[in-house]
């Protein structure tokens, strides 16, 4: 059954935390793509980036180490969660002091 107000709350996730780990004054890239019985949103900023070691459990509950924002560690296993629900999945990439880009794939209509 699909969940829209999940989904809604994973992707403004995704921005949420691409805002708070983007530099004062820098552009945090939203996008979505549609085709294939697919939509794709990407989210980028330019930040610090997530360091290597830490992106094989970025997506475990309590996850952390990106910094010492406050957050809980369940943001992006919660992404993870509702879009694998919905028959898709989350993935990251990210280039320390470049660039962390989220990528949310999802069906366009549930089966």
């Amino acid at each position: 059954m699909l969940d829209g107000r999940a989904l809604e709350r994973s992707l403004l996730n995704l921005v949420l935390n691409a805002v708070r780990h983007a530099p004062a004054g820098s552009a945090v890239e939203v996008s979505l793509e549609t085709g294939a019985g697919r939509a794709v949103a990407a989210v980028v900023d330019h930040g610090p980036g997530i360091a290597a070691d830490i992106l094989p459990r970025l997506f475990q509950r309590f996850a952390r180490g990106i910094g010492t924002d406050g957050g809980t560690g369940l943001g992006l296993y919660f992404v993870q969660t509702v879009a694998e629900k919905h028959g898709g999945g989350v993935t990251v990439e990210s280039v320390p002091n470049e660039a962390t880009r989220f990528t949310l794939d999802l069906p366009l209509a549930m089966r």
